[in-house]
């Protein structure tokens, strides 16, 4: 059974339910797991790296699938790389097999060619949405 604790996020009216058991680093810090302040995250194998907006990125020891599961309005770009779509600023596709990706902060991912219309749906989905 998974315990959940409660994290306020700012530009949402409601609360968003992070479970315990995906926060062992975090709890022995003072730094709070927020989704609104986490810009993408990256596989590396057994571990995630998270990238947040005005922190330097961390290391977990969680797989990216397991905080997949956990925050529903991520978007999975590729096999390794898991985008808040708050923070995409524009997409760009110039005719090539994979999409530009680019975020607010300046970073620059490619989405798989396999995911172009999965990822199209995704986006549109949370457009609708907001």
């Amino acid at each position: 059974m998974l315990r959940y604790r409660h994290w306020r996020v700012s530009k949402l009216k409601a609360f968003t339910l992070v479970p315990l058991a995906l926060m062992p680093y975090f709890a022995r810090t003072d730094k709070t797991l927020c989704p609104d302040t986490i810009l993408w995250l990256e596989g590396e194998g057994n571990y995630t790296r998270i990238h947040f907006q005005e922190q330097p990125s961390s290391v977990m020891a969680y797989t990216l699938k397991r905080f997949e599961e956990h925050f529903a309005g991520f978007v999975r770009i590729r096999r390794d790389v898991l985008v808040n779509p708050q923070y995409i600023q524009y997409i760009k596709w110039n005719g090539q097999p994979k999409l530009t990706i680019y975020l607010s902060d300046g970073t620059v991912l490619t989405a798989s060619r396999r995911r172009h219309r999965l990822l199209a749906a995704q986006l549109r989905q949370q457009k609708s949405c907001s």
